[in-house]
């Protein structure tokens, strides 16, 4: 019998890299992309401000103030999905 086999990584590589010190807001977040990942959501502050994006980016279209924010990726493909870890920038 044929078993297939279904490996799912967590997101990694952030961009801003985690506990970078930002001016502003960042424009864009981005991660690597995940091996058989169809579709990602991003979270901000603990918030859904994207789901199903098809490529490893968010473009950042709300201005968030001063302060330490995180974000996350969640990963979906037909295995299920998986989360990566939290992520954190500070806006000065």
């Amino acid at each position: 019998a044929v078993r297939n086999f279904c490996i799912l990584a967590p997101p990694s590589g952030p961009v801003p890299a985690d506990g970078t010190l930002l001016c502003s807001t960042p424009t864009q977040l981005s991660w690597n992309t995940v091996d058989t990942a169809n579709g990602y959501d991003v979270y901000i502050n603990n918030v859904l401000v994207a789901a199903n994006l098809p490529t490893p980016s968010y473009n950042v279209g709300v201005v968030l103030g001063p302060g330490l924010h995180t974000w996350r990726v969640v990963a979906r493909s037909a295995c299920g999905e998986i989360s990566g870890p939290e992520w954190r920038f500070e806006i000065l």
